[in-house]
């Protein structure tokens, strides 16, 4: 072999390395290439799960939140009930006291009124409940005209009423009608007040 073949040897060489040089060095960059894609990808899927858990767990939170105040707005509500109910017993003039609680016991009876215009200027005063009202008094306003003097009675059973007559005038200040009662002969006064109905147009 002469100097110029030896020469030429070299030379493809060289270019055989070089060349092998360069694939590897395209190799690693194409590898480096896919590893920093499969990490995006496997970021982006990371993130993705974070922020549907964070939307799931926002949305029970706020689920929670409503149920919350609907239990809230129903205990309200069911409390009001009550206070209404309780009042409204207070109102009737029902005595809790004298409640029968033992089993068989008969069914607690209570007085009830109706205040009702019956015509021209008389009215109706009538016992609508299940029990005798004793030592019946009516009264008024000094300014609610009495026209004669108003009934009383020593009792007054269901079903039965007291008619009375009554005016209102341009000086009638407070037209409630008052009306007390007993239970019984020893119990406690009971009272109860009424706006007197309206009568219809004088003719």
């Amino acid at each position: 072999m002469d100097v110029n073949d030896a020469v030429v040897a070299v030379s493809i060489a060289d270019v055989w390395i070089q060349a092998t040089i360069a694939l590897v060095t395209l190799g690693g960059i194409i590898a480096s290439i896919w590893i920093a894609r499969s990490g995006q990808k496997n970021d982006l899927k990371l993130a993705k799960s974070e922020a549907d858990r964070a939307e799931r767990a926002d949305t029970a939170s706020q689920a929670a939140s409503e149920r919350s105040e609907a239990a809230s707005r129903l205990s309200i509500d069911t409390m009001t009930r009550i206070a209404d109910a309780l009042d409204k017993l207070a109102t009737d003039g029902i005595n809790l006291g004298d409640l029968h609680l033992l089993p068989g016991a008969p069914a607690p009876t209570k007085v009830s009124w109706s205040l009702t215009h019956f015509q021209g200027d008389t009215y109706l005063l009538e016992n609508v409940g299940e029990a005798s009202a004793l030592d019946v008094q009516l009264s008024a306003d000094e300014t609610l005209l009495q026209r004669g003097e108003w009934q009383r009675s020593g009792e007054l059973k269901p079903g039965e009423a007291i008619q009375f007559m009554a005016v209102r005038t341009m000086g009638t200040r407070d037209s409630t009608i008052t009306v007390q009662w007993r239970n019984a002969g020893d119990g406690e006064e009971q009272t109860w007040r009424y706006p007197l109905p309206p009568r219809p147009p004088r003719r």
